[in-house]
């Protein structure tokens, strides 16, 4: 029976800077890493089921809603139906699959639910797991996000903060000032302890 590899989810908001962490990991490591991404299942929805509220397909997949915040600052989430859910579900179960194939994961992934920590709980059961939550403050991400190009979304970042902050993981990652592979560093070392871990929710206490 093959063994389970290691699961090593990163979590943050939009804009966070989850996807250059996971490069630096698979680059650090000694042992193969698959990277695989929330935006990489988006990448297979039809648009028909991801867009406006309005639209009838997407309240059953994913649809954004937005809102101005008391300090007027746009707020953009993403909302998902029945069909979202579903492919949520299974996404994490899939991502799963593959540590319990054998293969090492590095999983990058921004919360839209609030039993999105549970779910993956019980997906990762009996895998070895490691939790990162990925963050900087809210003026790097808002920076972040005004310069990327062709964006159709601005405030997901600030939409989605509250939510990905609320669960304190294993680790936490500041990405204002960059020190990439010293993050790595950190990650790897915090994964090869002796034993077994288990993702579990854990609310974030004030900072």
């Amino acid at each position: 029976m093959r063994s389970s590899g290691k699961f090593i989810l990163l979590f943050g908001t939009s804009c966070a800077g989850k996807s250059t962490p996971a490069s630096k990991l698979q680059e650090c490591a000694k042992e193969h890493f698959l990277s695989l991404s929330l935006d990489n299942v988006f990448a297979t929805v039809s648009s028909r089921w991801a867009a406006g509220p309005d639209s009838p397909l997407a309240t059953k997949g994913f649809f954004y809603r937005s809102y101005n915040d008391d300090d007027g600052r746009r707020n953009e989430l993403i909302h998902c139906g029945e069909i979202g859910r579903n492919i949520l579900h299974g996404m994490r179960r899939a991502a799963a699959a593959f540590a319990r194939s054998g293969n090492n994961v590095i999983f990058d992934d921004m919360f839209i639910e609030q039993d999105a920590i549970d779910d993956w709980s019980a997906a990762l059961t009996g895998i070895d797991a490691l939790s990162v939550q990925v963050t900087a403050p809210i003026e790097v991400l808002q920076e972040r996000e005004a310069a990327r190009v062709r964006r159709r979304r601005v405030g997901l970042a600030l939409g989605h903060k509250a939510l990905n902050e609320a669960f304190a993981g294993d680790l936490v990652i500041n990405t204002q000032d960059g020190g990439l592979e010293a993050a790595a560093k950190m990650i790897l070392d915090c994964l090869a302890e002796t034993g077994p871990r288990a993702i579990e929710r854990k609310i974030a206490r004030p900072q």
